[in-house]
């Protein structure tokens, strides 16, 4: 080892705060998604499409039936969905599944299986 090496210092670490820059940073670099997804009726056969933030809670809403659309037609399943980082391209999605009835041609392999 060089005497050069050794007259090296290193300078104090500054206090910690680790724990809320780490909350700080988590909470900052999270994007907030928006969902679109399809449900499926097992009663009916037939799709519910809609657009979400909470996509957890909104399943949940739609099982225990708190959504006038799909009530008398649970059960429901989940068979699609996509992430949008803006709330206007997901709705745009939407509107496009509701307009043109995608949502067969997406989903006509599910029907098979059920």
């Amino acid at each position: 080892m060089s005497a050069r090496a050794s007259r090296v210092q290193i300078p104090p670490s500054p206090p910690c705060t680790a724990a809320q820059s780490t909350i700080e940073t988590w909470y900052m670099a999270t994007p907030t998604f928006y969902y679109v997804y399809i449900l499926l009726s097992l009663k009916d056969h037939k799709f519910y499409i809609g657009s979400t933030s909470d996509l957890k809670k909104r399943l949940a809403t739609h099982q225990k039936g708190g959504v006038d659309a799909t009530k008398n037609r649970l059960p429901v399943t989940l068979i699609f969905y996509e992430a949008y980082l803006n709330k206007y391209d997901a709705i745009r999605r939407e509107d496009y599944f509701l307009k043109h009835q995608r949502e067969k041609q997406l989903c006509g392999t599910c029907l098979k299986n059920i």
